[in-house]
């Protein structure tokens, strides 16, 4: 017996070919007849269900993550004295094997070194320790996944006060933040010689703990904690 394939999509006009079964487009009618063919031949059918956009969260992030955004590392150094002030941690939820800071971690990709893939389809309840510094455009999904599941867990995001995130953060802020010096070499990447010279912070959901790096320290709305630790 055949199977019943339904496809959710935010794309109006790919809902309007796979439900008429043709376009007006040649295009799209070459497609759809090829489609339609697959599904004479192995008994199946295939639907489509139109849904907002804002709605599409898993297939929207797929398509607008940069490259250039998931293997940026924070300094080795760096990380060893944050492991040593906040950790041990045991998994690293955004990395891959180019740039992981501990050996198991969790990539965006098939990686053969990698403990599992995706981190935001991943049970965060059922891991500890972790340490994430996720793409910045993933922020909004991480932090509501934070709220969903109330985990112990260190990110690493941007010391952004402009974003709709920020004062959702400060909300959360029950500890004063660890100031990183800023430098240079803060950031890595393994493909691409750019420094990455936006500020930082790092955020640990439970103890809500922040350590930030900022070239300019001037308008911090929080004080500063163990300013010269790094």
């Amino acid at each position: 017996m055949g199977q019943h394939v339904r496809l959710f999509t935010d794309n109006a006009t790919t809902v309007a070919c796979i439900n008429r079964r043709g376009s007006t487009k040649r295009n799209l009618n070459d497609l759809m007849r090829e489609m339609c063919q697959w599904c004479i031949e192995n008994d199946n059918r295939v639907t489509a269900i139109h849904i907002p956009g804002k709605d599409n969260l898993v297939a929207d992030r797929e398509s607008r993550l940069d490259k250039r955004e998931i293997e940026w590392q924070l300094n080795k150094d760096m990380f060893r004295k944050l492991d040593a002030m906040f950790g041990p941690f045991e998994i690293d939820l955004f990395a891959s094997r180019l740039n992981n800071q501990v050996p198991k971690y969790i990539s965006w990709k098939c990686d053969p070194g990698a403990w599992a893939v995706d981190a935001m389809l991943a049970d965060w309840t059922s891991l500890d320790r972790m340490y994430a510094f996720p793409p910045y455009s993933l922020l909004p999904a991480v932090f509501q996944k934070m709220d969903r599941e109330k985990v112990d867990i260190l990110v690493v995001l941007p010391l952004w006060r402009t974003q709709s995130w920020w004062p959702h953060m400060l909300s959360d802020l029950v500890d004063t933040p660890v100031v990183l010096d800023h430098h240079k070499q803060i950031f890595r990447h393994p493909q691409y010689p750019d420094e990455l010279t936006t500020a930082v912070l790092v955020w640990e959901s439970k103890r809500t703990d922040f350590v930030s790096s900022d070239k300019d320290k001037s308008n911090l709305t929080v004080r500063h904690f163990l300013s010269g630790t790094f």
